[in-house]
């Protein structure tokens, strides 16, 4: 039992070899991570691969951007945390529920019911809406631990895995392209949307007699 507690408490060795990836288990992300954070023990070597930001202070495109070089794989990031109660300090005294909502007009929907970790604590998944509730390719794994301590009257401290869809595609050089030749038509007759797509598809360079083509 005691072995086990000291492995609840010893933190992980941040020198890896070159090659080795950062993929956590979510007892590692609580044992290892969050109840450091929640004890107030010492979490400096630990700042480059699990950083302390206000996951709902932003919206998670501008929250990444921020901490750009601290992704893991490009696509994921983890951020210690604090999920706000509902109306403030001291909500957990009243209605005892979380604040979802992200400056700025978005919120984090849950996608899947909380799930215990057997030992540790709990992890849900939520997948982020822009305004206007719309759909977007981010997704957020946010994760409890069972220390009492972790309870406070601001809210929960918890750690966060934000991280973009497997599905997300980047866009295509095609795409890209059409992205930047896109034309307003709003205001310009057909003959100027004409003339400036082949432009851009240098149809001109082979087609001398192109004037015959658009009359």
């Amino acid at each position: 039992m005691a072995e086990d507690d000291d492995k609840k408490q010893k933190g992980p060795d941040v020198t890896v070899p070159s090659g080795y990836f950062f993929v956590p288990k979510p007892e590692q992300l609580i044992r290892d991570y969050l109840n450091h954070w929640i004890t107030g023990r010492p979490i400096e070597e630990l700042r480059d691969i699990v950083r302390e930001a206000d996951v709902y202070g932003s919206d998670p495109a501008t929250l990444t951007e921020a901490h750009r070089a601290y992704a893991h794989d490009g696509k994921s990031w983890y951020f210690l945390t604090v999920a706000k109660w509902k109306g403030g300090r001291g909500g957990v005294g009243t209605a005892g529920r979380l604040n979802r909502c992200v400056e700025g007009g978005g919120t984090w929907h849950n996608s899947q019911r909380r799930r215990a970790i057997e030992g540790y604590g709990d992890r849900q998944a939520f997948e982020y809406r822009a305004p206007g509730n719309k759909k977007t390719d981010w997704l957020m794994e946010e994760i409890a631990s069972n220390l009492p301590a972790a309870i406070t009257d601001e809210g929960i401290m918890v750690i966060c895995k934000v991280y973009l869809s497997p599905r997300a595609k980047e866009a295509t050089p095609d795409e890209e392209e059409r992205q930047e030749t896109n034309v307003d038509l709003k205001g310009a007759n057909i003959y100027q949307f004409q003339m400036a797509y082949m432009a851009s598809k240098d149809y001109f360079s082979v087609n001398p007699n192109h004037n015959n083509l658009l009359h």
